[in-house]
Parts: C-alpha cells; structure tokens; sequence
C-alpha cells in the first residue's frame, strides 16, 4: 500500500471489535517502529506511549465511561476494540529542552504538541497499514492508576483501534480545495 492510499484508507471508526487478523507482536513492533521512526523537533522524543490490549484496553474503556457519564453511550462501544494507544508528553523531558537549546517555554510547548501531532499521525498510519481501523479521542476523565503512569506525563489522546464495525465514508471533504492551500512557482 502506498502512502496516499494509506491516507485514503485512514477514517475514523467510532465502532471497533477486537476480532482482528493481527498479533499482538505485531500491533507493538509496528507502533514502535512508527514512533521511533517519527521526526520531532530537535530529535528529541517528548511523547510518551502506553499500548494497551486486550483486557487492559477494555479495562481502560470500562474506567473512562464510568468517569465521563454523559458520554457513556460513546466510550462505552470502546472497550470492544482490539486496543488504545494512549498518548503522553512527558513535561520534564519537555522543560528541559528550555535549558538545552536555550528556548523559551512557550517555544518548547509548541515542539511538545507538534511531536504528539506526529506521533499520533504515525501511529495511525501504522495501524491502518496492519489493515486495522482507529478513531482518537480526548477523554475529560480518565484513571490511569492501573498502569502506573508517571505524574509528570500529560494525557494528550488515545488512539483506540480494532476492526471497523461502522460504514464510513471514502469521500472526504477538503477545505484546501476551496481556500487555505497555495502553491507559488
């Protein structure tokens, strides 16, 4: 598959089943490898990744809709999917670079969140590469006490993946068909 069919083929899918063709192995290597594989600024890997499969990410699922009541009916369907990604940026690793390439906080801030955009980015393609589907959300709520996640990292998303149980549409609207995309030569 190329990498503009893998853009194509990348949607989201609100419902997920863990019924997949796919090791477990091989769901972790390729996450990995995507992330390792990932530009960041200044090369350095601010974001931090947690892979929970299986009964973990159900688990998850089960923790964050009874956390986010009014948005049970969403994250509930969740907890059937194959796994969740959650995604972190660990805050000392970016203060750090504050003192390491003398730049200010709000500079590392922006790196922080343009290093989890591509790690995200990446990690989705991976996944839709494994021919599985994604969908990312933002939970309010969330206990991840279970996995002994340090205090210093900072939730940024969780990139939830299985088989695609909901019809999507191919077709995708773009706003740089109209406006906001130029080319000058």
């Amino acid at each position: 598959m190329t990498y503009q069919d893998l853009l194509h083929k990348r949607r989201s899918h609100r419902e997920l089943s863990a019924d997949v063709d796919v090791s477990n192995d091989e769901i972790s290597q390729a996450l990995k490898t995507a992330l390792d594989e990932a530009p960041m600024a200044f090369g350095e890997q601010t974001p931090r990744v947690a892979v929970l499969l299986d009964g973990e990410s159900q688990s998850y699922w089960e923790a964050v809709t009874r956390l986010n009541p009014d948005y049970a009916d969403r994250y509930e369907k969740l907890g059937q999917a194959k796994g969740t990604v959650l995604f972190f940026e660990d805050r000392n690793h970016v203060y750090s670079l504050t003192d390491k390439y003398a730049i200010d906080e709000s500079l590392a801030d922006r790196y922080s969140g343009e290093n989890h955009g591509i790690a995200a980015v990446l990690s989705w393609l991976a996944l839709t590469d494994l021919g599985l589907d994604a969908s990312l959300h933002h939970p309010r709520q969330q206990d991840t006490s279970k996995w002994a996640i340090p205090d210093h990292w900072t939730f940024k998303g969780a990139l939830v993946f299985g088989k695609g149980q909901d019809s999507v549409s191919e077709d995708k609207d773009s706003l740089y068909d109209k406006k906001g995309f130029s080319v000058y030569q």
